[in-house]
């Protein structure tokens, strides 16, 4: 039996935009034994699932608190029983989704023949040894160059085949009865028109203004909707004052569910309306159609996960900006409620400050494509293609994505530069000048201080280098060496004809 370990802990949305993995391992590894290693609070949208077949859930604050006490060893001795009884079941392989340090340490502890991700050297430093993990962290740096929505860049990294996204979250028929109990106890029989709307979101710049869902939820109810205002209990206080404007056509779920209890609700709506938020990705995980507000992050990145929900992205010369808190919040000051209103319609809406987007999947990949006039775009079509190509050799361009003659430039440019990398490191190890390390360094900065894809291909290669132990000062040179060739190689495969 294959036995496999997928870490990705401390984020509810994430953990079921990870989801899609899971069912892509079980299609292509029937008999594998898959566990999933979460924080324990964020293991809501794993429960039930039929691909997961064990929950490893980790009391990360409780250790924290007791690692950090006078009595510091019982937290370390806490962590250590956690690690051993992790051990004792046997592990194959780690598919190290997170990007916090100290899941790296713990998938090294966990001792797994095969590592992918993040996981820290005996040699002391952190590595990601496999090429789309470092994709991924090169992405932040350079985020013009990727079209690739997080989920099918973990699939990449696990080595399975996109999904289509939808049905990734599984309901139990109990859970499923005791949200339509609740509903019916709240003046909502289940047959009934209803919409679900969750004002909260973890940050403030990504929260949609409390009068906006008023003033789309009193439209709503003259239509026949009941609508349910979602949330958590730290968020109560906004959602009541929401479902309190609504009047009589209205039911306060936020603080009185559960999140489990709440995903069980949605599939009973005829939609949600929700900024980017683990509500959005439960949604569109249960098939859930799903009109999301976004702003200062990316729906190409963590949009909702499926075919034909509506993204309407506010727009700021920012943007994306991933900025957690805004003083203007101008990207989702500028979503008006009669755009999400008409979207809902299915009516054209013109005249618009913002971009609408519909879901869907080309070639087993998610995209975002634009409904009327053209967007303020999120990344570059071409360049992207070129990243890309980079890491699929399979991969074929669409035609629609262009090309961009002045990127390849770049690119070839960043390849001659690789090469002089290469060989002032050859010179070191071959007559030991140490002028040569610094001419490497003072190319390194040059390659560093290129324009437009170059700064993809830069943060590539860092991590890369990055990776290389360097205890042993000549065997760890060797070793950049060879990430400096094997960087220029790929890049060469992207821009050839």
């Amino acid at each position: 039996m294959h036995r496999l370990i997928v870490m990705l802990p401390n984020n509810l949305g994430d953990v079921i935009m990870a989801l899609p993995v899971l069912e892509a391992i079980k299609a292509a590894r029937p008999h594998a034994r898959i566990s999933f290693f979460v924080e324990e609070g964020y293991e809501g949208g794993l429960l039930g699932n039929r691909c997961c077949d064990r929950i490893l859930k980790f009391p990360r604050k409780s250790i924290k608190a007791s690692a950090t006490a006078p009595q510091w060893y019982e937290g370390v001795a806490s962590l250590r029983s956690i690690v051993d009884e992790i051990k004792s079941d046997g592990c194959d392989a780690v598919i190290n989704l997170a990007q916090h340090p100290y899941v790296s340490y713990l998938a090294t502890l966990l001792d797994a023949s095969r590592t992918f991700g993040q996981r820290l050297l005996r040699e002391g430093n952190h590595a990601l040894p496999d090429v789309w993990s470092q994709y991924l962290y090169a992405v932040p740096f350079a985020r013009r160059y990727n079209a690739l929505h997080a989920t099918d860049v973990y699939c990449r990294i696990a080595g399975v085949t996109s999904g289509h996204g939808g049905t990734a979250v599984t309901i139990t028929p109990d859970e499923k009865t005791r949200a339509a109990n609740w509903l019916a106890d709240h003046g909502c029989p289940p047959d009934e028109r209803m919409a679900v709307v969750q004002p909260g979101a973890a940050w403030s710049s990504k929260r949609w203004p409390s009068g906006a869902f008023i003033a789309l939820g009193k439209r709503l109810a003259r239509d026949g909707y009941h609508i349910v205002v979602t949330g958590a209990a730290s968020e109560r206080p906004v959602a009541s004052a929401i479902a309190d404007a609504l009047g009589e056509r209205r039911l306060l779920a936020a603080g009185e569910l559960s999140f489990r209890e709440t995903m069980a609700l949605l599939p009973y709506g005829r939609f949600v309306v929700c900024g980017d938020t683990a509500v959005m990705h439960a949604a569109a995980a249960l098939g859930v159609k799903v009109y999301a507000l976004f702003g200062p992050t990316s729906p190409v990145e963590t949009g909702p996960y499926g075919n034909g929900h509506v993204v309407v992205a506010g727009r700021c010369p920012k943007r994306p900006c991933f900025a957690a808190e805004c003083t203007t919040r101008q990207c989702m000051q500028s979503i008006s409620p009669d755009t999400i209103y008409g979207c809902i319609r299915g009516e054209t809406v013109v005249g618009r400050e913002c971009d609408i987007f519909t879901t869907g999947f080309s070639g087993g990949t998610f995209r975002t494509e634009p409904l009327g006039g053209p967007p303020h775009p999120y990344y570059d079509k071409a360049g992207a293609a070129l990243t890309r190509k980079a890491f699929e050799l399979e991969y074929a361009a669409d035609p629609t994505d262009g090309d961009s003659p002045v990127e390849r430039s770049r690119s070839s440019l960043f390849i001659g530069q690789c090469g002089k990398m290469e060989r002032l490191l050859g010179d070191y190890l071959a007559d030991r000048n140490p002028e040569r390390l610094r001419a490497f360094e003072r190319q390194r900065a040059e390659a560093a201080a290129g324009d437009g894809i170059i700064s993809f291909w830069n943060a590539l290669l860092n991590i890369r280098l990055n990776s290389v132990p360097l205890l042993d000062p000549v065997a760890g040179i060797g070793l950049s060496i060879e990430q400096c060739r094997f960087t220029a190689e790929q890049i060469s495969r992207a821009v050839a004809p």
